[in-house]
């Protein structure tokens, strides 16, 4: 019996859930036929959980609260609050606790994310369409273009995938030649000079990073993005900072924009986010003009 697209998309979810990895050719193969043999999705995953992979990225010494911890960041990174993470680590911990098996956990959260609207009120609708696009590029990987590689590799088709469908275009680029792999670099506590190269450079501010006056950021040549979370005190503000040659700047955190040094000239009616975002963003062209920007997406 052939295989549905529907079971073939269950499948292709399974690995980007608990592997964060694109299943390949040679991996869908094998799904796909033990899929075809009378195997369920459910029984699939049992048998990922049992492989060798799986047990090096979650070692069976865990804890099943450490377990439930390092899948989530593994699913949703930073695009999801810590206190919706620690909600759904407490969650699947309980199921684990009560003998539910580390693959049926993983199907549960992998079935809630792919489900999730993008405008979800409780803070996952990020998270949710970033795997969502993960599963696009690695459906493009394996059943498009009909590729396989090792797990570091497959894991890389997919790394630099996030909500924004920039993202989803430089992935999809880079998987069938048109665009240039480039290095993923992130700030430090101090004044950083980051120089990108010829390919599709990323450059990450996270949380626990700063983005400082004297910082500078040329994303050089390729299609560059610039990730920022933004805290309500911390790397909420582009002054001081030089960016050029980055054509995606994703804000996660957007509604900390300018919360601590944007001022406005309107005074009636007090200034609206909307001011604030785009007040921010106008210091992108100072003390360096960044004419270069494409996209600019706002995440809360």
């Amino acid at each position: 019996m052939a295989i549905t697209a529907e079971v073939r998309s269950e499948l292709i979810q399974l690995v980007v859930g608990m592997f964060n990895a694109a299943p390949g050719f040679t991996i869908m193969t094998d799904l796909v036929t033990a899929s075809n043999a009378g195997s369920s999705v459910a029984e699939i995953a049992a048998s990922l959980e049992s492989s060798t992979e799986f047990k090096n990225l979650y070692p069976i010494f865990l804890t099943n609260e450490e377990y439930a911890k390092k899948l989530i960041n593994s699913l949703v990174g930073s695009l999801a609050s810590d206190e919706n993470k620690d909600s759904a680590v407490e969650y699947l911990t309980s199921l684990l606790n009560a003998g539910n098996s580390r693959s049926e956990v993983v199907l549960l959260a992998v079935n809630f994310l792919s489900d999730v609207p993008a405008d979800e009120e409780e803070g996952w609708g990020v998270a949710g369409t970033a795997f969502v696009n993960k599963v696009d590029v690695a459906t493009y990987f394996t059943i498009d273009q009909q590729k396989s590689g090792a797990l570091a590799d497959l894991q890389a088709v997919i790394a630099n995938v996030t909500d924004s469908e920039a993202s989803v275009d430089a992935a999809k680029g880079a998987v069938d030649g048109s665009s240039v792999a480039g290095q993923t670099f992130t700030l430090t506590a101090g004044v950083d000079d980051i120089k990108g190269t010829s390919g599709d450079d990323v450059i990450n501010v996270t949380a626990a990073s700063v983005l400082n006056a004297g910082d500078s950021i040329d994303g050089g040549a390729g299609t560059d993005t610039l990730n920022i979370t933004m805290g309500a005190a911390s790397n909420n503000s582009l002054t001081g900072v030089t960016v050029k040659n980055v054509e995606v700047v994703n804000l996660t955190g957007a509604n900390n924009l300018g919360t601590t040094t944007t001022t406005s000239t309107t005074t009636t009616p007090a200034p609206s986010a909307g001011k604030a975002q785009v007040k921010v963003i106008d210091l992108l062209k100072a003390p360096t003009t960044t004419a270069e920007v494409q996209t600019i997406n706002f995440g809360d």
